[in-house]
């Protein structure tokens, strides 16, 4: 039994990758004219970079 649940989160890691990168395609933009062209949350003049500081703490 543990073997066949160990197969099933391997098939569906991918999707879930796959998933998460389309969210990251849609939400984070990069616009010269807005903070130097740094990827920023979209609509916002929020830093990816920051983003992932405050997750850290």
């Amino acid at each position: 039994m543990k073997e066949s649940s160990e197969k099933s989160n391997k098939v569906k890691l991918p999707h879930v990758i796959h998933q998460m990168m389309n969210l990251v395609i849609e939400l984070v933009v990069s616009d010269p004219e807005i903070l130097g062209g740094k990827p920023v949350i979209k609509g916002t003049r929020m830093p990816v970079s920051l983003t992932f500081e405050l997750a850290g703490d």
